[in-house]
């Protein structure tokens, strides 16, 4: 039986030994020729799955293997396929002169060396006791913020709202303040301007709108006169 033969043009085949291509994309050069060399014919109808059959490759492969050929100009796409009756029409470029090698960057990873010095060192190896685990807890505690409660339950801020707001009962309305920060999770930039808001709406929403009312007391009355005094610092207006 005769055998039979592809041919490939000398400076092609030389060119195909020096150029610099992946395994993969060396296979699917020598496909192409098979497909149009063994077959005499300058462009063909060539689809992904033969190309696959032909070398083992994955679909993925193959086609970033056609990709990369085509940025090197060694194979060109004449007309693009529509459908699997239709495949791709490819042509493979013979003019050798005009292929254009891609710098490929390989990354090389070097072995890691231990030094004498290091291999001689003894390992320090700590066992977890119940003194370590809590010197390393206390060396991972974040420094603590100015959080709301500290602030809000602050003696000069109390006495401040105190002195502002005498008509409201600011012991309480800090505990709401702090009972609804709490439960919504809101932050705020000025936790004292935030009290001050919120004691003015308390003022607001409250019966008398926080004026606070007025005593009547007999000028015939004795010894009320240093309550009327206590009553006015704290911001009752007297009738005499």
């Amino acid at each position: 039986m005769k055998r039979k033969y592809t041919q490939i043009e000398n400076d092609v085949f030389e060119a195909i030994i020096s150029i610099k291509l992946s395994n993969s994309e060396r296979q699917i050069v020598l496909a192409y020729l098979r497909k149009l060399n063994g077959f005499h014919k300058d462009k063909d109808q060539i689809s992904i799955s033969q190309i696959m059959e032909m070398t083992g490759l994955s679909n993925r492969t193959v086609i970033n293997g056609q990709r990369q050929l085509q940025r090197m100009n060694i194979c060109s796409l004449v007309k693009k396929g529509v459908s699997r009756k239709h495949s791709s029409i490819w042509a493979f470029n013979k003019n050798v002169s005009t292929w254009r090698p891609v710098k490929r960057v390989s990354l090389v990873k070097f072995p890691t060396t231990t030094s004498e010095k290091s291999r001689k060192q003894p390992m320090n190896i700590s066992s977890h006791t119940k003194e370590s685990i809590q010197e390393n807890t206390k060396e991972r505690v974040p420094p603590k913020k100015n959080s709301s409660v500290s602030v809000l339950k602050d003696a000069i801020v109390l006495k401040g709202l105190k002195g502002k707001f005498p008509a409201v009962n600011v012991d309480g309305e800090v505990e709401k303040m702090l009972d609804y920060l709490k439960s919504s999770g809101k932050t705020y930039k000025d936790y004292q301007a935030f009290a001050r808001n919120w004691c003015r709406k308390a003022v607001e929403m409250s019966p008398d709108g926080g004026v606070k009312p007025r005593i009547k007391y007999g000028t015939h009355t004795e010894g009320l006169q240093a309550t009327a005094d206590s009553l006015k610092k704290q911001g009752y207006e007297i009738d005499v």
